[in-house]
């Protein structure tokens, strides 16, 4: 066996274990990023960066995870790992792996890190160290990049890792800062669909931790996490009423995706349409007297709008495209929607009757699940116009289009707090599906 590969199955480990613990210690201090939690703050070192640590992230720590490397010898070797931190205010420090002693030094949300070291007759050398740290900080996420040579032979990669907290203490956050992500779910499951209520204090979501889909809610902030729906079928894609006291949502209870509508705390699950066709999608009218949705009982995906208790269903749009996605404008005049009748996924806007269609995005990429700012005049929606999904926003007559989020994972299914200054979303960036807020600068 070659000197790099046995580099990369006897003493790699050694490596990855430096290279993600230094992660570890980037996402364990990336507090004053605006990360919430209902934890404990069990730090009570002196802070002497410029942005507070999260809390105290001392203790032990798993570590799982997968490098990627255009050498075959480096290449695709999964792990799992055990570490212990110490912290004191912005300094973290790993030890009892390796003679060295590493520390790093936190600003914000992130650490920087940079040098090398002597590693099995050669030299390791450690840059680009990201990570992101989750609500509770009893897990984080991150990546890094490596590189390893002996003078003849040269490896380099990636890893892309998870840590899970064994022992110590949780956090408390800080708040946030503008421009700054916190994440506000950390199940292994999916989910998503985020909405917020009106007045900024709770989110409703899915998510199929309890094995399948379900409706679930909680507060801005992520406390208080409560299932709302419990049965053998899936939910999805619930929305708040004007004053939050109402949630409408999808249901496959039935046999049939169908819509239904329940009170906020889960009680009062009325049914409100009954057909052998799959309708989903739904929002309420600003003044809660009508509920729109998608529905394919026409033979394709077409809008339709129906009074709050399931009563006068009338069909809105009717073209052989694909129509969905639809919700109404805060003062009830129009309905913003997504519709493949350009060829491809575009966003388009009609009046509330159906009439005067306007498209407001016109690319090859798909452009979906458009949401209003409270006052009416910004839209967000999803775009995969740069490579991957992300979150864009534009004004109502479609002009001043902007990215929002830039992450090489899928952000989706974005949602405005009241007064704008904050969106919710599911993302991907944490390696599954969770409910992330981006505050807007």
């Amino acid at each position: 066996m070659n000197k790099g590969k046995l580099f990369r199955f006897s003493n790699f480990f050694h490596h990855v274990l430096l290279l993600l613990l230094l992660a570890v210690l980037n996402a364990c201090g990336g507090g004053g990023g605006g990360n919430t939690s209902t934890g404990t703050n069990n730090n009570t070192s002196t802070n002497t960066g410029n942005n507070p640590p999260v809390g105290d992230m001392s203790g032990t720590w798993q570590v799982t995870g997968t490098d990627s490397s255009s050498t075959t010898a480096c290449d695709g070797v999964g792990f799992v790992l055990t570490a212990t931190i110490a912290q004191t205010g912005n300094s973290l420090s790993v030890s009892g792996f390796y003679p060295t002693t590493l520390a790093g030094t936190i600003s914000g949300n992130q650490m920087t890190f940079s040098g090398s070291y002597p590693e099995d007759g050669g030299t390791t050398t450690l840059s680009s160290s990201v990570s992101t740290i989750a609500t509770d900080c009893n897990q984080f996420t991150g990546n890094d990049s490596w590189s390893w040579t002996d003078g003849s032979f040269s490896c380099s990669g990636t890893s892309t890792y998870t840590g899970t907290r064994l022992t110590g203490s949780g956090c408390s956050g800080n708040g946030q800062t503008p421009g700054n992500l916190a994440q506000l779910t950390t199940s292994l499951s999916t989910d998503g669909s985020p909405d917020m209520s009106a007045d900024g204090t709770k989110i409703v979501f899915h998510s199929s931790r309890t094995g399948n889909r379900e409706i679930w809610i909680m507060d801005a902030d992520g406390g208080n996490q409560t299932q709302l729906t419990n049965t053998a079928e899936n939910e999805g894609h619930a929305h708040f009423n004007s004053d939050g006291t109402q949630i409408v949502f999808w249901s496959e209870r039935t046999g049939y995706r169908q819509i239904w509508k329940m009170n906020s705390d889960g009680s009062g699950q009325t049914q409100l349409t009954n057909n052998l066709f799959n309708d989903g999608g739904a929002a309420w009218s600003p003044d809660d007297s009508q509920i729109v949705y998608r529905s394919l009982q026409s033979g394709n995906t077409d809008i339709w709008v129906m009074n709050a208790d399931g009563s006068n269903l009338v069909q809105l749009t009717t073209n052989a495209a694909n129509d969905g996605s639809p919700q109404f404008s805060p003062d009830g005049t129009q309905i913003v929607f997504s519709s493949t009748r350009s060829g491809y996924y575009d966003i388009w806007i009609m009046d509330a009757n159906g009439s005067n269609p306007v498209q407001l995005t016109s690319n090859t990429s798909v452009d979906q699940q458009p949401h209003f700012s409270a006052d009416g005049t910004k839209i967000i929606f999803e775009s995969n116009r740069a490579g991957n999904y992300d979150l864009w926003i534009m004004n109502r007559d479609g002009s001043n289009k902007t990215q929002a989020t830039t992450n090489l994972a899928n952000d989706t299914k974005g949602d405005f707090s009241p007064d704008g200054s904050l969106v919710v979303f599911n993302s991907e960036r944490s390696g599954n599906q969770d409910i992330w807020t981006l505050e807007l600068n």
